[in-house]
């Protein structure tokens, strides 16, 4: 199976930045350039916010 990980699919890579609200950690966003950049949500960031929560689809 093919890695879906996007920090191991960049040919370019550049600096990931934390995504935090209130202290915890929500997600990464991550890309190949400042123009084409993917947001990947924590693991735990449903856990702490909810799944429908407006700070995971906004």
């Amino acid at each position: 199976m093919a890695s879906t990980d996007p920090r191991t699919l960049r040919t370019n890579p550049v600096a990931d930045l934390r995504v935090e609200l209130y202290g915890e950690l929500v997600g990464l966003l991550v890309g190949i350039d400042r123009r084409a950049v993917d947001f990947i949500a924590a693991r735990n960031a449903t856990d702490t916010f909810g799944l429908g929560s407006t700070f995971l689809s906004e």
